[in-house]
């Protein structure tokens, strides 16, 4: 008799196998885990992948920044005259589109500018004159008084002397009562050689400069005559594709834009500035008040730093016209409110009106171009700064940069 087939035996059913009906947030949910850590999955070796370029951005932009500093005596003067070349270009495209040979305009224009400097200049230069001279009596008097105030018994510099003095012994191991000894008698110095040792190094000093301005004059009445030969060079090399032309030009046009009104509201806010500063100043009986509203036009170029310069100089000029340390502060601290009001004001204004720059960022770029190229770096920072502000607005992958830059 036939046996029948076993039956096989049904299979353990197991809780892990079968999968309990979804609602639909858990099956989003569970999408949207799958889709995260795949993403995830795909950006580590997405990132492994972009470091090289990332170290080599770095090393490149270190390079950047050594160059500069080693190119000083050439980069600094081919900056001043592009700036240059911009503040005096409208109206050498205006003579031009009167009629006026382009080269014939840029050389009038250029002694135009040249001939109201100088004369600004010749005409305060005997207050300048006294001013240099004034310095150095000012400071000694005001070194003299501070040593009488140490001195003064049961004044708080002598009280600070002695305190300071008496540390120093313990630190030592000498007892508070000990007299210091004697400083050995100063080598005598043949005095003839040291002045002529200044002569020939200011000598030498003065000429560099005057060659220096000399070429920054010249350059910048190349660029000026060249019009827009250059602009037609760098759309040219931009590459053939139509964007990378439009993005050029968008960029040329907007630092172009962005710099000569930057350079105008600094002229205008600057003489603004010169003229009540001279006005306070005569106001409060300070000397050589034109020259000194002059400084202050010109050092505020460099934000911050150049009020606080001119603050200084102020202080210790007047304190011997004045004769008290009051009024030669209240003399100084006019400067301040005036650049403050007027100069520092305007300037916000301006960087964030013009190129959008916040001012942390215009902070960073004096102290960045100070560092790099000195009193030359102060001055040249914002325009710098402005010019990268543009650039980075414009080109595609530096959207970082720019909201790190923007108001």
């Amino acid at each position: 008799m036939d046996m029948p087939a076993p039956v096989a035996a049904p299979l353990p059913l197991n809780d892990a196998l079968i999968e309990p009906p979804q609602t639909a947030e858990a099956a989003s949910e569970a999408l949207v885990a799958r889709v995260t850590s795949e993403t995830a999955s795909q950006a580590e070796p997405a990132f492994a992948n972009k470091f090289p370029y990332v170290a080599i951005w770095i090393l490149a932009t270190l390079s950047l920044i050594a160059a500069l500093q080693f190119s000083y005596a050439f980069t600094v003067p081919l900056i001043s005259a592009i700036l240059l070349h911009y503040a005096l270009g409208k109206p050498v495209n205006w003579l031009e589109h009167v009629g006026l040979p382009r080269s014939i305009g840029a050389a009038l224009v250029m002694c135009a500018a040249l001939a109201v400097a100088g004369s600004l200049f010749y005409g305060l230069w005997g207050q300048a004159e006294n001013l240099l001279e004034s310095l150095p009596r000012s400071a000694k008097r005001i070194s003299n008084d501070f040593v009488k105030m140490r001195q003064a018994p049961g004044g708080t510099l002598r009280k600070v002397g002695e305190a300071a003095a008496a540390v120093t012994d313990m630190v030592n191991g000498q007892p508070a009562s000990a007299k210091p000894k004697a400083a050995p008698p100063a080598t005598p110095v043949a005095a003839p050689e040291v002045v002529n040792t200044y002569l020939i190094k200011g000598s030498v000093s003065a000429l560099g400069s005057l060659a220096t301005a000399a070429g920054i004059i010249l350059l910048a009445y190349f660029l000026l005559t060249a019009g827009d030969h250059f602009r037609r060079r760098i759309v040219k090399a931009a590459g053939k594709r139509l964007a990378d032309r439009r993005i050029t030009v968008e960029t040329l046009d907007g630092i172009n834009q962005a710099i000569q009104r930057y350079l105008g509201m600094l002229v205008v806010t600057n003489v603004i500035l010169g003229i009540l500063t001279s006005i306070v100043l005569v106001m409060l009986g300070v000397e050589n008040a034109a020259a000194w509203g002059l400084m202050a036009a010109l050092f505020h170029t460099i934000p911050y730093f150049g009020p606080l310069a001119i603050a200084f100089g102020v202080f210790v000029s007047s304190f011997e016209q004045i004769g008290t340390l009051s009024g030669a502060a209240t003399a100084a601290l006019s400067t301040l409110a005036v650049a403050a009001i007027v100069g520092t004001a305007a300037q916000a204004w301006m960087a964030s009106r013009i190129a959008r720059m916040n001012s942390t960022a215009t902070f960073v770029a004096l102290l960045f171009f100070g560092w790099l190229w000195g009193t030359a770096g102060l001055f040249l920072a914002i325009p710098i700064a402005v010019i990268c502000k543009v650039i980075v607005d414009k080109l595609p992958g530096t959207t970082v940069v720019s909201e790190l830059m923007s108001v």
